[in-house]
């Protein structure tokens, strides 16, 4: 069973379902950047500028720390998460994700 959380980043908030504090986080940030089209690589010497532009307007939006309560908004109960540790973790599974998607192409 899915757990209830609160994510909360500046002026990102979003109430979600996840296996732990850590996905709730990750899925904040994956709202927050935006959709891109399947087999961008998130590499930054091989991002286009409009995306690297993009990419980096959204990340400007968050705080520092990635808030995740399962009590309500303004807490961090249950984990507290650094925005540039965990972007690095969303880019490494999109890499992940892309990688596995080229195979089928």
């Amino acid at each position: 069973m899915m757990n209830k959380f609160y994510v909360q980043s500046g002026s990102h908030t979003w109430i979600v379902q996840s296996e732990d504090a850590e996905g709730a986080a990750l899925w904040l940030l994956d709202q927050s950047i935006g959709p891109f089209e399947s087999g961008v690589d998130f590499q930054p010497a091989t991002l286009n500028s409009h995306i690297l532009f993009h990419i980096l307007d959204r990340l400007a939006q968050l705080d520092s720390k990635i808030n995740v309560s399962q009590i309500g908004f303004g807490r961090h109960e249950a984990g507290q998460f650094d925005t540039g540790e965990l972007f690095n973790t969303w880019r490494s599974l999109s890499s992940s994700l892309n990688s596995l998607f080229d195979q089928f192409n």
